[in-house]
C-alpha cells in the first residue's frame, strides 16, 4: 500500500486491506463524488496509519492483517449509520429503487460482504489451525472470496458480479447446512442480489 500523503513507496496492498478497502467502495457507492471520495481517502489513510504503527511496535504482518479485518467488521454498523446520514437528499428517487444502487443493492452487497468476511475469516482461521479442517477451512475461504467479490463486480460487471454472490451464497448455505439461519442468509442474499441486479438492468 502506497503512503496516502504521497511520500512512501508503493508495496501490494494486503489482502485483508484490499477487502476493506472494497466494503468501503461498496457503501459510498452512489453517494455524491466530493463526500465519497473524502470518506474514500480518510479510511486508506486510516489503513496506512494502522500499519505503520503495528510496523513500529514490532508486530507482524499476519497478526496486523486480522486486527484489520477484525476493526473492518466491528466498524460496519458505524459504516452503515455514516451512510444512512450522509444519505439525505443526496439520493434520488432511481438510486433509492431496484437500480442496484439503491437500498436493494446496497442490502445485498453488505450482506455479501459481511458474509464474505465472515467466511474469509473463518476459513482461514481453520486452515491455520486443526490440520484436519485444511479442506473445509480452503472452501469456506473461497466461498468468502466469491461472496467480497461479488459484491465488489456486481454493479461494475453485473453478470459475473451476479454469479459470484450467487454461487457463493449457495456455497455458504452448503458449508452451514445445520444452521438454519445461515442457509436462510444465504438464500435472502441470492433473492436480493437477483432483484438488485435485474433493477439495476431495467433503469440502465
Amino acid at each position: 500500500m502506497a503512503d496516502p500523503t504521497g511520500g512512501g513507496t508503493r508495496v501490494s496492498t494486503p489482502l485483508f486491506d484490499r477487502m476493506t478497502l472494497a466494503w468501503v467502495r461498496a457503501y459510498t457507492r452512489g453517494v455524491p463524488e466530493p463526500i465519497r471520495d473524502e470518506r474514500r481517502s480518510e479510511l486508506e489513510s486510516d489503513l496506512w496509519e494502522h500499519r505503520a504503527t503495528a510496523r513500529q511496535a514490532g508486530v507482524g504482518p499476519r497478526t496486523t492483517s486480522l486486527s484489520v479485518a477484525a476493526r473492518a467488521l466491528a466498524g460496519i454498523p458505524a459504516d452503515l449509520a455514516w451512510r444512512r446520514d450522509t444519505k439525505g437528499d443526496h439520493m434520488s428517487a432511481q438510486t433509492t429503487t431496484l437500480d442496484g444502487r439503491g437500498w436493494i443493492g446496497m442490502t445485498a452487497d453488505i450482506l455479501a460482504t459481511v458474509m464474505g468476511g465472515f467466511a474469509t475469516l473463518g476459513g482461514l482461521g481453520a486452515m491455520l489451525g486443526d490440520g484436519d479442517s485444511l479442506g473445509y477451512g480452503a472452501l469456506f475461504f473461497l466461498t468468502g472470496v466469491m461472496l467480497l467479490a461479488g459484491a465488489y463486480l456486481r454493479t461494475r460487471r453485473p453478470p459475473a458480479g451476479l454469479a459470484l454472490v450467487v454461487v457463493g451464497a449457495i456455497s455458504w448455505s452448503f458449508l452451514t447446512y445445520w444452521l438454519f439461519l445461515t442457509v436462510v442468509a444465504g438464500a435472502v442474499l441470492v433473492v436480493l442480489a437477483v432483484v438488485a441486479t435485474n433493477g439495476r438492468r431495467r433503469f440502465a
